[in-house]
């Protein structure tokens, strides 16, 4: 087995796994390099065990703490992409104490005070917190604010569309449906990309872009906004032909003027 030397190579932090490989050419301890990776062995036995470099670190500012009065479950989730691409997979341990160090003094008292068995695990802590702040989320009032969301002025189709997106998850767009069956258990039926793509369509500022959207019948949000995308591209390359032959006619109004002048002259 060639024995892996855990180390570092141009300040980059290496890991180890794995490999059956019979070869045994190597009979002291080697250092070479792959792609940029570097590998540390040593023989053993007819196995090998190497490591490799993981990517250079990534310096991602971790999120604020929790605000109460924001959606819970959109903080957690934050939470979660710092830890995926800063950390990496990592263990439910670090998991909670990455949570527990960036979620603030307010939700951290709410971890404190509960019992440990509701605790003992990240999934459990996220649960927690989701239950304990669940009523600082009026449902009907993010309802009502996505329902008056209108494109703006200058907005572009995917600025409004991403707008509409964001506000939509806080708005829990599912209802529960009982099975025909009574030993089945009840589902959740999702249907909060019907209400983006009605939105997306009742809140449109342009009216041809609305009535194109009529003709085409678009069957998903995602298909509609690319629709109106194209609209869009379209008419801001015919403002930059018209700006074009604008100052084409321009430019021969004041050469025509030239030649009346000269001609007087």
């Amino acid at each position: 087995m060639y024995e892996c030397r855990k180390s570092k190579f141009r300040g980059k932090t290496k890991f180890c796994s794995k490999i059956n490989n019979p070869c045994s050419k190597f009979e002291i301890s080697i250092c070479f390099v792959v792609k940029q990776r570097s590998f540390w062995c040593q023989k053993w036995d007819g196995n090998i065990t190497w490591c490799h470099e993981e990517m250079t670190a990534i310096n991602i500012p971790p999120p604020l703490p929790y605000d109460t009065t924001s959606c819970i479950k959109e903080y957690l989730k934050c939470v979660k992409r710092f830890i995926l691409a800063s950390c990496g997979e990592v263990t439910d341990d670090r998991k909670s104490a990455i949570l527990e160090s960036v979620i603030g003094s307010q939700a951290m008292t709410v971890i404190k005070n509960a019992p440990e068995s509701e605790t003992n695990t990240y999934t459990k802590v996220c649960d927690l917190l989701q239950k304990h702040y669940a009523h600082t989320q009026n449902i009907s009032v993010e309802r009502h604010i996505f329902s008056t969301m209108k494109q703006q002025e200058d907005e572009d189709i995917d600025s409004y569309h991403t707008r509409l997106r964001s506000q939509a998850q806080k708005c829990e767009f599912h209802i529960q449906c009982n099975a025909g069956n009574a030993a089945e258990e009840p589902r959740l039926h999702d249907y909060q990309d019907e209400m983006i793509k009605d939105m997306l369509i009742c809140g449109l500022n342009d009216k041809n872009s609305r009535d194109a959207v009529f003709r085409e019948k678009p069957k998903t949000h995602e298909k509609v906004c690319e629709l109106v995308r194209n609209i869009e591209q379209a008419n801001q390359q015919l403002k930059k032909l018209e700006g074009s032959s604008k100052e084409v006619a321009s430019i021969s109004k004041k050469k025509k003027k030239k030649k009346k002048k000269k001609k007087k002259a």
